[in-house]
């Protein structure tokens, strides 16, 4: 720049050049003005101004002079090397004057490999080009995080990046970044800030955008740097190319500080302040110190020698097996040396894992050496394989992915096995290292292992419970015109009977094994399903707000939860958003704390303008227990937005956390960042409302249909599933009749004492001759419920089809049983005729016939007592009782009962026993000890003789299968026929598993808490409430403690043990 020289009118500036010290001025081309930038210059310069007056008799005057002084080195030479057969080969470099020599192995960035005129490469076995560059005292280098990790982007443009120390001067050439976008061109400033916030140096560059995690882009800067502490390299502005964020690092992926020794050290993120929870920007850093000329090419030349021919005999073998290793070559002058081993061309090695050998030949006469290798891969297994399973705890059928930890190596060869309930056995066609099957009983499975057909090894099995509740049968109901129907079902063993009025969907609207409808005017399915306990339920945030608004975030961005007991997550509702009211998909995905994901579906949505319109969509998600899963968007087609209720709308800050299903789910935040940070925002609330749980195993639906006829049944008797009711005054005879005048019974009061008052009865009848505990009853049963219980006489009816219906099903039985009436005639029939009835209401107890009523209060009404009349169309029969409820015709000179006092099952390691004990023995009886995987099918076990008084008895199950087994009587009468007992389980865990009991549980006080399996020094104990609130946390010294629980709240509380080895969890709950 010119200053100081007269700017009248006519005055001329020329520039003029020279090389420094030479005094050979020429004019610099279009330099006329006062500042004057030049380009292009390579070597030390003088430069000076010639200022003239372009009027007469004027003059010219010059500048002083300026010197631009160029470092620039160079190198003179080069040297190529050259090798025979590869290895070390020497290269060299001349620099010019005092210069030195970088080398690199990359033609840009990366750091010197060495310094100096003379370069060994590394061992290299093909000709490789390195190159040199001349220095004077510098050298070029990449610093930094080099690419990306995460996939989150940040839209802070303004002052925002990352802090960096100057320990030298340098020139920091470019950095890397990811610009996200729908694929514009965004203009992007970067600058340079020192430790006071003023700017040293800014550039703005244009970027090409892409879709997310986006493209790495260089940009350009060459910044001059000076030495300094405190420097922000930042973005102050992003605008255009539809910009919608540049990829940055949050909490995980990095590690600071990035240093180049004594040039650079990168120690922070710079977000109004240093912070290290960030790392924000910019990859890649390529800097620049001292100055360093182009870099040359320098050619390391490999020519092969002659080739060697390694191999092994064999080369693959079985663990503790051997295999010759041999080199053969053209070249006779070869001499061979196997890398471990003494000189020779053979040699014979035992290794216990997969190796690579090496053999080098040297030809002393050519300076020459040939280097290769050969593989024994070694066919073996771990000492102990574990067997694993994605589920070991499934709800009806699931599919079952067993694998094995740890992994044998390759060529071993599988055959997979599961207990079938008399022992392991093979299964066809399994064959692989993993095996995949519907699981739909219980069982344990194990993978045999072979190397070379010889069996090396089998797995520790793994147990898979699958718990089985099925409806068995269910009895319709039907009535004369309008009114309620009653509707009977049965499940398999300690089941609970759900009714509901859709198919799938609702909650129940009754619980047991029969169910008395709404008052109806038409025909009307219902539906009945069994489950283990639990039932539907919601939970999480009902619908969207008001001012919930549309987001597009996805894989990241979801709602965290936990699961104490295994659930269903049937169907949740999302609100898709589209302007056009398009269709498409949605992927739903439940990852757990690593990422990982353990669930998926795919479902179709319709979008609507605001999403106005929610969508309910099915997922049967079958979670097991867990802390830090994720529900999230996993993508979305056709649209691209789903409602989520923003920070601006949350009610103190928190819109509602947690929502809890006790004991089994509670959903604890949302969050939008990546597994396994999960950073809580209670804040937001993410996409996914009425969430729709079923809890426990609850099994498919069964419709059952509630029918309405309009006209009589045609017999005299009420149609099966009649209900009818009146007010039943003192005294009185109550003929219960339907509309159509069809009979239920007939109730005649006793006068005085007890009136019976408003009073229900309700017939059934199954299809077919039903039994309980393996006696029959007639396919017509009573239940009749007054208001006040109390002596009456009561007439049941029953048809002669009926009483055919029982009587064929005795003889096809071949039970000791009499016949009842085979007709209006059999007088010797009316004789049979038996009635066992049972007190308290049907819903009291599940041990009674169908399912219902309480076993143990039963009652006997002889046929002494029965007064039985044909009336031309059906029987009738009479008899006085003390109250109600349920009424059973048979035949015999017993109740239906059994006599048993009680049963159990224990485990006792690797074999379980059955103990039972009767109250009563009337001789002859025979206890048949049956097993089930499934508690529905059940197969003879053994035979254990009855000692013909009240006695106590034990059976062993040598060979029970690894998880639940169930047991249950079948105890035969002399007679002929047979009752079951209640069914029992005992569960058998698979060798080398660690598992946690705990007794009592329920505990109200103490409970002592016991350890099976190997307790190591850092064990500890943790309990934590449904909401994942540590309650109590324990030292573990002993395999058994006694822990005071009083100072907790009721409910269930989830019992955790950990040390170096081992975990397990188990449910406790304070009552």
């Amino acid at each position: 720049a010119l200053t100081g020289y007269p700017t009248d009118q006519s005055i001329a500036i020329q520039w003029e050049s020279s090389p420094a010290g030479q005094n050979n001025f020429s004019l610099v081309a279009g330099g006329n003005t006062p500042v004057y930038t030049v380009t292009g210059v390579n070597a030390s310069t003088d430069f000076r101004a010639a200022v003239a007056c372009q009027n007469i008799g004027g003059g010219t005057a010059y500048s002083n002079i300026i010197t631009v002084n160029v470092n620039n080195p160079q190198l003179v030479s080069t040297t190529p090397g050259t090798s025979c057969g590869g290895g070390i080969v020497q290269l060299s470099a001349t620099p010019a004057g005092t210069a030195t020599v970088n080398w690199y192995d990359v033609a840009t960035g990366g750091v010197p490999l060495a310094t100096g005129n003379n370069f060994s490469t590394p061992s290299i076995g093909t000709t490789t080009t390195f190159y040199a560059a001349a220095s004077s005292g510098g050298f070029t280098a990449n610093v930094g995080l080099p690419n990306r990790v995460g996939t989150t982007t940040n839209t802070g443009y303004t002052d925002i990046g990352l802090m960096f120390n100057a320990l030298t001067p340098f020139v920091l050439n470019s950095v890397a970044v990811y610009p996200v976008g729908t694929g514009g061109t965004v203009a992007t400033t970067v600058a340079l800030m020192n430790a006071s916030g003023a700017i040293v140096a800014t550039t703005t560059v244009n970027l090409t955008t892409s879709a997310s995690p986006g493209t790495k882009t260089t940009v350009p800067l060459n910044f001059n740097v000076p030495a300094g502490n405190g420097y922000r390299l930042v973005l102050n502005g992003a605008t255009g190319g539809g910009i919608s964020g540049f990829i940055r690092e949050a909490t995980t992926g990095f590690t600071y500080p990035y240093t180049l020794p004594g040039v650079i050290s990168i120690t922070s993120a710079y977000t109004s302040g240093a912070s290290s929870a960030y790392y924000y920007y910019f990859y890649d850093w390529q800097i620049s110190t001292g100055c360093e000329g182009s870099r040359v090419p320098v050619v390391a030349t490999v020519n092969p020698g002659t080739p060697i021919l390694p191999t092994a005999s064999p080369d693959s073998i079985c663990l503790g097996s051997s295999s010759t290793l041999n080199v053969t070559s053209a070249n006779s002058n070869y001499s061979f040396t196997w890398t471990g081993f003494s000189a020779g061309p053979s040699v014979t090695v035992s290794p216990v894992t997969t190796t690579t050998y090496y053999v080098t030949a040297t030809d002393a006469v050519a300076n020459c050496t040939a280097t290769d290798s050969v593989i024994v891969a070694v066919k073996a297994t771990a000492a102990v394989v574990t067997t694993t399973s994605n589920v070991t705890d499934i709800c009806i059928s699931d599919v079952v992915n067993l694998g094995l930890s740890p992994v044998p190596t390759a060529g071993i060869t599988y055959q997979w096995q599961k207990d079938t309930g008399a022992g392991f056995a093979d299964i066809s066609g399994a064959n692989t290292a993993n095996y995949t099957e519907t699981a739909t009983v219980s069982t344990s499975y194990q993978a045999k292992m072979y190397c070379n057909g010889i069996l090396v090894n089998t797995s520790v099995p793994v147990g898979v419970t699958v718990n089985n509740p099925a409806i068995i049968e269910t009895f319709p109901g039907a009535r004369c015109n309008a009114g309620p129907v009653t509707l009977v079902a049965t499940a398999t063993q300690g089941a609970i009977i759900n009714w509901y009025a859709a198919a799938t969907g609702g909650t129940s609207i009754g619980v047991g094994g029969a169910f008395t409808t709404p008052s109806l005017t038409s025909t009307t399915t219902y539906y009945v399903s069994a489950s283990d306990g639990g039932g539907i339920t919601t939970t999480g945030r009902a619908s969207a707000l008001s001012t919930a608004t549309p987001g597009a975030g996805t894989t990241n961005f979801g709602l965290m939860f936990d699961v104490l007991a295994p659930v269903t997550l049937n169907t949740v509702t999302v609100y898709p958003v589209s302007a056009t009211s398009a269709t498409g998909t949605v992927k739903i995905d439940v990852i757990n704390s690593s990422g990982t994901i353990i669930h998926t579906a795919t479902v179709p949505v319709t979008g609507s303008p605001g999403g106005v319109n929610p969508q309910t969509v099915t997922l049967n998600f079958n979670l097991l227990p867990g802390t830090n899963y994720k529900l999230r968007p996993g993508a979305m087609t056709g649209f691209s937005q789903l409602l989520f209720e923003p920070s601006a709308g949350a009610p103190g800050g928190n819109y509602g956390y947690p929502f809890v299903v006790p004991g089994y789910l509670s959903i604890n935040t949302s969050t939008l960042t990546a597994a396994p940070t999960n950073t809580p925002r209670n804040d937001l609330y993410y996409y996914f409302y009425n969430w729709t749980l079923t809890t426990g195993c609850e099994s498919a639906r069964v419709a059952v249909d509630a029918t309405i006829n309009g006209t009589s049944s045609g017999t005299g008797l009420a149609y099966g599933g009649s209900t009818v009711g009146d007010n039943h005054t003192d005294g009185s005879t109550v003929s219960y009749s339907d509309v159509c005048l069809d009979k239920v019974v007939s109730v005649s009061d006793a006068p005085g004492g007890n009136v019976l008052g408003v009073t229900s009865a309700i017939v059934v009848t199954p299809a077919t001759v039903q039994t309980h505990m393996g006696l029959p009853y007639v396919p017509r049963i009573f239940d009749i419920t007054p208001s006040s219980d109390g002596p009456a006489t009561v007439t049941l009816y029953a048809l002669q089809s009926e009483f055919t219906a029982y009587n064929n099903y005795v003889t096809a039985n071949s039970l000791n049983l009499p016949l009842l009436p085979t007709g209006p005639a059999d007088v010797t029939g009316t004789l049979n005729i038996v009635v066992t009835q049972y007190h308290g209401d049907a819903l009291d107890g599940t041990t009674g016939p169908a399912g219902l009523y309480d076993a143990t209060l039963q009652q006997f009404i002889p046929n002494s007592n029965i007064v039985t009349v044909w009336n031309g169309q059906y029987w009738a029969m009479t008899f006085p009782v003390t109250g109600f409820s349920g009424f059973f015709i048979h035949s015999g000179s017993s109740p239906l009962e059994i006599d048993l006092d009680r049963i159990m099952a224990t485990n006792q390691g690797s074999r379980n026993r059955v103990d039972w004990s009767t109250k009563s023995e009337n001789g002859g009886e025979i206890f048949e000890v049956e097993r089930s995987l499934d508690a529905t099918a059940f197969s003879y076990l053994g035979t254990v003789k009855a000692k013909g008084n009240a006695a106590s008895y034990s059976y062993w199950d040598n060979n029970p299968v690894n998880g639940t087994n169930y047991y249950r009587l079948k105890i035969r009468e002399a007679s002929g026929s047979f009752t079951y007992s209640p069914v029992v389980s005992a569960v058998v865990k698979s060798a080398g598993t660690f598992r946690i009991e705990a007794y009592p549980n329920p505990a109200r006080e103490l409970v002592t808490i016991s350890l099976f399996g190997s307790v190591e020094d850092d064990a500890v104990i943790t309990i934590t409430d449904v909401t994942g609130k540590e309650v109590k946390k324990l030292n573990v010294q002993s395999a058994k403690l006694i822990v005071d629980v009083s100072g907790l709240a009721s409910g269930v509380y989830l019992v955790r043990y950990s040390d170096k080895n081992n975990s397990a969890s188990m449910k406790l709950t304070r009552e």
